[in-house]
C-alpha cells in the first residue's frame, strides 16, 4: 500500500486528536481487515486493523494521537512506511487537529 493522500482535520475539530486511516484497492473500494503497524518514535508500537467502523466505512481505522509524540506507521506487510506524524495545530489559535491518510493499493 501506498500513501495517496494526507492531509490535516481541522473542520470541525477533534474532540480527541486522531490519525485517521482509510485502506482503498486499486479500484478506491475500502477493504476490510487490513493490517496497520503504528510505532512512537520513542518507543512502543501497536497493531490494529481496518473495518472496526464498518459505520464509517469498511477501509477505515484509527488512532487516538498523545500531545508530544511522534509516530510512524505502515499499512500491510510490505507498505509504504509514513513516518513524522504528530498532532498539526489548527488555525491561529493553535487548536489540536487531526490526520487523515488515504492508503491505496498500487
Amino acid at each position: 500500500f501506498v500513501l495517496a493522500k494526507q492531509e490535516p482535520i481541522c473542520d470541525p475539530l477533534p474532540a480527541v486528536p486522531m490519525i485517521e486511516i482509510e485502506v482503498q484497492d486499486v479500484k478506491g473500494k475500502p477493504l476490510p481487515g487490513v493490517k496497520i503497524q503504528l510505532s512512537v518514535v520513542n518507543g512502543g508500537s501497536e497493531t490494529f486493523y481496518t473495518g472496526l467502523y464498518p459505520e464509517i466505512n469498511d477501509g477505515y481505522a484509527n488512532y487516538a494521537m498523545t500531545a508530544g509524540m511522534e509516530y510512524a506507521l505502515r499499512v500491510g506487510e510490505a507498505g509504504q512506511l509514513v513516518s513524522g506524524l504528530k498532532i498539526p495545530s489548527c488555525g491561529s489559535t493553535s487548536e489540536p487537529g487531526s490526520i487523515y491518510l488515504l492508503f491505496q493499493q498500487p
